[in-house]
């Protein structure tokens, strides 16, 4: 009973304590259960897991657009590096003619160089190409996974189909425009 003028303690900690960490039935409470939230809460799980699944679709996809893109700028590089030797070729040639060997000569160093890159790259884009083929393979099989759980499957695995038939027809993108 509260008395006016006088404080009311707080109980001990311990008390405090043991009511949040008690049970529901311990402190007087029980949750009422409605059947008819089981159904929407089923139907939650569900839409969750579609949730789960399309994230999961979604980001197969974003990996597959960043290997393209590497692959797009790996591209490029190896066509400036092939343009680069193509020119100190000429440059070679000319110097050749002029009659300067020396400068020739550290032309041709530099040429090998670039050379050296270019076999690299070469390399580095042939692997590119294997992990995007796989990655795309990854993304058609997630695909069809979600199509088949969705109500109009059918239509889903031919939009993938096709999705996959033009990315492997057009050449992909350049870089970044920079």
């Amino acid at each position: 009973m509260l008395i006016p003028g006088r404080r009311s303690e707080a109980p001990p900690l311990d008390l405090r304590l043991n009511r949040i960490l008690a049970s529901f039935d311990q402190v007087g409470y029980s949750p009422v259960v409605d059947r008819t939230a089981g159904a929407s809460t089923d139907r939650t799980r569900r839409e969750l897991r579609m949730s789960q699944i399309e994230n999961r679709l979604r980001l197969r996809r974003r990996h597959c657009e960043e290997r393209r893109q590497y692959l797009a700028a790996l591209q490029h590089l190896a066509e400036r590096l092939r343009a680069d030797a193509g020119r100190l070729r000429g440059e070679i040639e000319q110097a050749m003619t002029a009659g300067d060997p020396s400068s020739g000569r550290l032309l041709a160093e530099r040429r090998s160089k670039v050379e050296g890159s270019l076999a690299a790259v070469e390399a580095q884009l042939d692997s590119a190409t294997a992990a995007l083929a796989a990655a795309e393979q990854e993304m058609l099989r997630h695909e069809r996974a979600f199509a088949a759980r969705t109500e109009n499957g059918h239509l889903a695995v031919g939009r993938a189909v096709r999705r996959l038939r033009r990315l492997r027809a057009s050449p992909p993108a350049s870089g970044n425009g920079g």
